[in-house]
């Protein structure tokens, strides 16, 4: 029940971040998630697919593309910015 509540609202925060962004009708605007490899990257995909189809789901005019990193990966990801929101 917990791990529902925080889905929702980690999608209610990104649906509010990315929802002012014009739209093309052509293509979809990329949105690229970062997590923090705490774990497999295997393990990290499966416990979170569910939150990354809701929110491909909810957002019809953008693709959702997660990349999981290790730490200096995502450092490097966060400083040339290839990351939109970050999840540690």
């Amino acid at each position: 029940m917990a791990f529902r509540a925080v889905l929702n609202i980690m999608a209610l925060i990104a649906t509010f971040t990315f929802s002012s962004y014009p739209s093309v009708v052509f293509s979809k605007e990329k949105i690229y998630l970062g997590f923090y490899a705490h774990q497999s990257v295997e393990t990290i995909e499966e416990q979170y697919n569910p939150f990354f189809q809701y929110l491909s789901d909810s957002l019809p005019n953008h693709t959702v593309i997660p990349r999981i990193l290790d730490g200096e990966h995502l450092k490097q990801a966060v400083r040339n910015n290839q990351i939109n929101l970050l999840f540690i």
